[in-house]
């Protein structure tokens, strides 16, 4: 799954300045 695509299907604030790991988190899930 694409970041953008985990962006849309999880509409909460993912910024430049978020960590990896609540990124990686999110795929998972």
């Amino acid at each position: 799954m694409k970041i953008q695509e985990v962006m849309n299907k999880y509409p909460v604030t993912v910024g430049k300045d978020a960590p990896i790991s609540d990124v990686a988190d999110l795929l998972v899930k």
